[in-house]
């Protein structure tokens, strides 16, 4: 029997506390400012957007 586990998406400060947590503050704020940069994170209005 297969249960359904939807994906929950994260939020932009859930992603940045996750890196964060994991590396460094240095490799931290590059991860992330190529994460904007590479468009895989889409901005979807003021408090809107897209983790994927």
């Amino acid at each position: 029997m297969k249960t359904y586990h939807p994906k929950k998406r994260l939020t932009f400060g859930e992603y940045v506390a996750g890196v964060y947590e994991t590396c460094g503050k240095r490799r931290a704020r590059a991860k992330v400012q190529l994460a904007v940069n590479a468009h895989l994170v889409q901005f979807l209005g003021r408090r809107r957007f897209v983790i994927s």
